[in-house]
């Protein structure tokens, strides 16, 4: 799950912390793995291989710890392809550790990530 790999890869993030995720679907996270080298993260991608069910492209990743800095560009959500809306909240705490500003926007729903200008 794209979620799920997600959230292990900003705990690896936030506790300056090497770990590998096996089974990640790479179709989903291409953005945000962009977005992550972007902002320096240290990691590798294995070769792809393809799910029991013969369609998912999957990977595996190995984070390593990194110095981060806060990317030029606004970080938001797009429809797919581009960054999946559950794992915009995950940039928040990555931002969080990165060096400079961040600016994430939530265009999708009013007020859903009011919480995020406490960090």
């Amino acid at each position: 799950d794209p979620i799920e790999a997600m959230s292990l890869l900003t705990a690896a993030v936030v506790t300056k912390s090497e770990l590998t995720i096996t089974r990640c679907p790479i179709e989903f996270l291409e953005i945000e793995l962009a977005i992550l080298s972007e902002m320096g993260l240290d990691f590798d991608l294995s070769p792809e291989y393809v799910s029991r069910n013969g369609f998912t492209r999957l990977v595996v990743v190995t984070v390593r710890p990194s110095k981060l800095r806060a990317v030029a560009d606004k970080i938001h959500p797009m429809p797919f392809p581009g960054l999946n809306i559950d794992n915009l909240p995950f940039f928040a705490v990555i931002a969080a550790e990165a060096e400079g500003q961040t600016l994430i926007h939530d265009w999708c729903y009013e007020n859903r990530a009011i919480h995020l200008l406490d960090l």
